[in-house]
């Protein structure tokens, strides 16, 4: 229970911290105006379609991962999630930049208000650069977890999100005018801080000293 535990509860608290973070940024929009509360909930519910690939293959990747690790085939492993990670992303970016040529009829679908198709339509196009930078955290974390090392992406996703996103989502996006698109650039840049990190969190290796099992064996040791 101690091993399970030792990665569920970051895991959980990760996801504290977010959900945390969004309620936050909400207040923001909300002092923006409702076209722009609007638009935000528009744009986040498609944004759900391009998650839902690099989350199909984060999670099988980290089934893979936590296999490789398991067995001490360590560079296998680190291979596998670089693999995954490419392939994650060319199929997010193709996704989001299909959407991003139709924004606007994507819009249409929700709403007659052009001030909200505006702010959404730029939002899309906006996360052309956004979704590359989540796919990092989506792929990589659930790998790091896979491998015991569950405690480093829920200290740096706090410091991200909490010292970065919401900071500057106020200052771009009320403090100085940039409403919605200056919210989302502070997502973007939350994003890939969190994503680069992980991405040399992974590549230093650091994460093999962190299996909860070792090969060839049964027992479950601290992480």
């Amino acid at each position: 229970m101690r091993s399970i535990l030792s990665v569920g509860l970051p895991a959980a608290g990760e996801h504290l911290a977010w959900q945390s973070q969004l309620m936050m940024i909400l207040g923001f929009i909300n002092m923006i105006g409702p076209q722009a509360l609007s638009a935000h909930v528009y744009v986040f519910n498609i944004s759900a379609y391009y998650m839902a690939i690099s989350t199909a293959i984060g999670m099988g990747t980290e089934i893979l991962v936590g296999h490789m690790v398991g067995a001490g085939e360590y560079k296998a492993a680190y291979h596998r999630l670089l693999r995954s990670l490419r392939i994650s992303i060319a199929l997010t970016a193709g996704i989001v930049g299909i959407a991003a040529i139709f924004r606007s009829h994507l819009m249409d679908g929700f709403t007659d208000d052009t001030e909200i198709i505006t702010m959404g339509a730029g939002i899309l196009l906006l996360s052309i650069l956004l979704e590359p930078g989540r796919v990092f955290n989506i792929v990589i974390i659930n790998s790091l977890r896979a491998a015991g090392d569950a405690r480093f992406p829920v200290m740096m996703g706090v410091f991200s999100m909490w010292g970065v996103c919401v900071p500057l989502a106020y200052y771009l996006g009320v403090h100085l005018d940039y409403g919605l698109l200056g919210v989302w650039i502070a997502f973007t840049v939350d994003e890939w801080t969190r994503g680069l990190i992980m991405l040399a969190r992974w590549k230093s290796g650091v994460w093999r000293r962190k299996s909860l099992v070792r090969p060839g064996t049964v027992q479950v040791l601290e992480a």
